[in-house]
């Protein structure tokens, strides 16, 4: 396994792998070599990236501190800046292209004064009243850089100081599942496309609800009773209805969708714009008879 994202790069050039999605760090890299550059192929993704507060843990059990850290989070510059563009800024969870995206549902933008002032309403009364905040994820060199910025996005907005906690990337796996950490960075990627995949996912003691503490009976309700609805329209506004409430309740904090470049080298064969699909774990996965590896 590399966890280090240059040293895949490094070993895609040098002919170890086949496949490798280009991180935004190598992507100028990409376009401007005459070689590179030919062995792209375009992906729209499957995948959404969150910000997790363990809603057991102080200072995540008060709702508006979740929220405010929502509106302290400038995903613009997130996705600009930091990922060179490449996906989609997320405001909730089911990426565009999927069944069950919501355009409109974007009650958390960026908006530092907001924030505060959300924050002043806490029980916590402002940040002065916040106890240490911890952000936990699974460390490697580019993700040092990327959660420094994240940290410098919380003192500039909030007035956190976020202390930075990256471990081991097994580690932090097991982490997040058996004893969540207080603040952490996660993402989930479709396994088929329904909004089942993704909005039930997070009912009381769901696969991502456990790893925030998350339970609401309004939204288990509605999750539960779409998740057998027959009448196609019937179920679509229930899954909208739910995740409404996941995006006001705010247990986790949405931020990005993936897509962009992949690379390929010229001896796969039956790899291609035309012939991938998003929810791909890797390219071809769901066109294996149609894939071959060229000496």
């Amino acid at each position: 396994m590399i966890t280090e994202g240059q040293v895949a790069f490094q070993a895609y050039q040098n002919g170890e792998l086949d496949i490798l999605g280009v991180s935004s760090e190598d992507l100028a890299t990409v376009e401007s070599d005459p070689v590179l550059s030919q062995e792209i192929v375009n992906t729209v993704g499957s995948c959404t990236f969150y910000f997790g507060f363990n809603t057991t843990k102080a200072p995540f059990d008060d709702i508006k501190v979740r929220q405010a850290f929502a509106q302290a989070f400038d995903r613009e510059a997130w996705t600009r800046d930091i990922f060179g563009g490449l996906g989609s800024v997320a405001y909730s969870f089911v990426p565009p292209g999927f069944p069950g995206f919501q355009e409109d549902l974007k009650l958390w933008e960026f908006d530092a004064d907001a924030a505060k002032a959300t924050l002043a309403e806490s029980t916590y009364g402002g940040v002065e009243g916040l106890p240490e905040i911890k952000l936990t994820y699974s460390a490697s060199a580019r993700n040092n850089a990327r959660f420094e910025w994240v940290a410098g996005q919380l003192k500039t907005n909030l007035g956190v100081d976020a202390v930075l906690d990256p471990i081991d990337p097994t580690a932090f796996s097991a982490a997040t599942k058996d004893n969540p950490p207080q603040f952490f960075s996660l993402g989930w990627c479709a396994d088929y496309p329904d909004p089942q995949n993704w909005i039930s996912l997070f009912q009381t003691n769901g696969l991502l609800s456990t790893r925030v503490g998350y339970s609401n009976p309004e939204f288990d309700a509605l999750v539960k009773q779409a998740d057998v609805e027959l009448d196609a329209t019937k179920r679509a506004e229930l899954y909208a209805q739910a995740q409404e409430i996941l995006v006001t309740d705010a247990p986790v904090v949405f931020t990005r969708n993936d897509g962009g470049p992949v690379l390929v080298k010229p001896y796969v064969q039956g790899v291609s714009d035309d012939s991938v699909t998003p929810i791909d774990y890797w390219l071809g996965f769901f066109n294996m008879p149609n894939v071959d590896v060229q000496p």
